[in-house]
């Protein structure tokens, strides 16, 4: 593969184990070069796969994107709000039955998880673990 990686598979190993997630930044410089969206694709699979390799899952994948304009370059066809909707479609075909968690499920576990035990500590006045709702129909978050 010959592709270097912020996390050790040890490390990876550890989120896993915590029930923590690993967001993939849609930046060239963390994920690497691309000129096409194929490569972006890709490479996009490329580093699921890798912690996949060490999880034997997708419960420590998210998506975290950071298209906010500060990042630059961002892989080439994720440039905007609009293109995640290639994005979505990307992770639907190439991860069928798992494309909900890597998209958003694993991400709104771990943030549930935050809030309850905020919540619980007295951090956060009115956030609980329960009763909010996403922008997404029959999906609590």
């Amino acid at each position: 593969m010959g592709q270097l990686y912020n996390l050790s598979p040890d490390t990876i190993a550890r989120i896993h184990d915590r029930e923590g997630v690993i967001g993939l930044i849609m930046a060239q410089h963390q994920l690497g070069r691309t000129g096409t969206k194929r490569r972006s694709r890709d490479l996009l699979c490329q580093h699921i796969n890798a912690i996949h390799a060490v999880t034997k899952g997708y419960r420590a994948c998210a998506i975290g994107t950071d298209i906010d304009g500060f990042i630059k370059p961002t892989l080439t066809g994720i440039k905007r709000a609009a293109d995640l909707k290639r994005l979505e479609q990307w992770i639907r075909a190439d991860y069928d039955g798992d494309a909900d968690a890597i998209l958003y499920d694993n991400a709104m576990r771990v943030l549930d998880r935050a809030f309850a035990w905020r919540s619980a500590r007295g951090d956060c006045s009115g956030i609980t673990g329960s009763g909010r709702t996403s922008n997404l129909p029959g999906r609590p978050i």
